[in-house]
């Protein structure tokens, strides 16, 4: 479980170690991943490829809270 405070910004240098699916909670945010851009809110689901540049801006004037699932493949 994450939650960002309004005006945070998680830096687009984030690179994940295994594949990650991000499930939003509450609040709004615009995700970067690689050269995508989606702004999320409350059920939206995304999916974040290992090794791809992502992060994100809290959108609004409420906390971004999200459910992260991560998996790495253990041979690589």
């Amino acid at each position: 479980f994450f939650q960002a405070e309004v005006g945070i910004r998680d830096s687009v240098a984030s690179r994940g170690l295994g594949d990650v699916y991000k499930r939003q909670i509450s609040g709004k945010a615009l995700w970067e991943i690689g050269e995508f851009e989606q702004e999320v809110g409350p059920g939206d689901v995304i999916f974040c490829p290992r090794f791809v540049i992502h992060g994100y801006k809290v959108l609004g004037d409420q906390p971004f809270k999200f459910l992260q699932l991560e998996w790495r493949n253990i041979e690589d």
